[in-house]
């Protein structure tokens, strides 16, 4: 009888390769470093939000939010950042340009307005890179 190999090859909880052992798993790991867990831990949290986005009840959201706050907390421990500095930045962000209102959605915006904020940035980049976009 021949063996399955599986390889996944991404980051995954630290108990669980103790518990696939201790039901008779052969498990190999690998000890990420630098730029690898950078890497990782972002591709981690975006597959935890993909999880969240397509979860199908308020208990499965609740379950996917809790490994996105786990990835969270690993990328904050690793690049030595507190809780409190990401809540003020968040707190000041809100109080700057509001919160994120779960039934608000921009759906159009007048043209006009469009137009004059594309042209006021298109302004302020020949500015500074004093370079000329031709007319408009």
């Amino acid at each position: 009888m021949s063996k399955k190999i599986f390889i996944f090859n991404k980051l995954g909880r630290d108990a669980i390769p103790d518990l696939l052992k201790k039901s008779g798993i052969v498990v190999h790991t690998k000890e990420l470093i630098a730029e690898q867990l950078t890497q990782a831990l972002r591709d981690k949290l975006i597959e935890e939000a993909h999880e969240c986005a397509a979860a199908q009840s308020i208990e499965n959201l609740k379950e996917e939010l809790a490994d996105v706050m786990e990835v969270i907390t690993a990328v904050l421990e690793y690049h030595n950042i507190t809780y409190a500095e990401i809540e003020n930045i968040r707190l000041a962000k809100h109080k700057l340009k509001g919160g994120s209102a779960p039934a608000l959605t921009f759906l159009i915006l007048r043209l006009k307005k469009i137009i004059r904020i594309l042209n006021a940035f298109k302004n302020r980049i020949q500015a500074t890179l004093k370079v000329n976009f031709g007319t408009n």
